[in-house]
Parts: C-alpha cells; sequence; structure tokens
C-alpha cells in the first residue's frame, strides 16, 4: 500500500445547510432512504456562510445551520454528492455548502494536499 491511499476506499461528505426542517429531511432522506446509508451524524451550528443574508451594513447575519457528516463509499460519492446538490444546494442562494473529501490515514500527507 502507498503512503498515501485511502483506508477504506471512501470519502467524507459534509452538508452544511440553514435550519430548515424541509430541506435537512430532504438530505436525510436521500442519505438513509434512496442509498441506504444509515449511519450519519447530524451536528447544530451558528455562523454564516456566502449567500447568507447581510445586515444593513453589509455584515453578514450568523444563523442556526445543520450539519449532515457521513461517510460515503467510493464508488457511490460522486453520483450522492451531485443528488444532494441537485436537491439541496442548486437554486438556493441561503448558505449551504457541501464537501466531499477523500479518507486518509491519519498523520499520512498527500502529494496531492
Amino acid at each position: 500500500m502507498s503512503a498515501d491511499a485511502p483506508t477504506t476506499g471512501g470519502r467524507m461528505l459534509l452538508v452544511i445547510l440553514p435550519d430548515d426542517d424541509a430541506i435537512v429531511g430532504a438530505a436525510r432522506d436521500l442519505l438513509s432512504v434512496k442509498h441506504g446509508l444509515d449511519s450519519y451524524q447530524t451536528h447544530r451550528c451558528r455562523g454564516s456562510l456566502p449567500g447568507c443574508p447581510l445586515d444593513r451594513r453589509g455584515v453578514p447575519l450568523w444563523r442556526e445551520m445543520v450539519i449532515l457528516e457521513a461517510a460515503v463509499p467510493d464508488v457511490r460519492a460522486e453520483m450522492i454528492f451531485r443528488e444532494l446538490h441537485d436537491t439541496c444546494i442548486t437554486g438556493r442562494g441561503d448558505g449551504a455548502m457541501l464537501l466531499l473529501a477523500r479518507t486518509r490515514r491519519l498523520g499520512v500527507a498527500s502529494p496531492q494536499d
């Protein structure tokens, strides 16, 4: 195994959404019902992202957000990413973010990093 090889062949998916029950529910349904991924974490946080509302001075307003974090199989990662993007991000200008990363062994740097 090379020094920068993935540990499991999986990817880490991170979805940051406004605290909106409808859109968070759609993301959870996509992960658990459609793709059978029932081992994801849900966190709540407060902050702002590009696209969040601004106050009268142009400063982003902090707001409640939900983070969904899931380990997804490498072979389905891109498909799940695209479906989540289409379901939760496309057409929404309210500060949502979707990230997909490779999993690596701790302490081993990749030449790509």
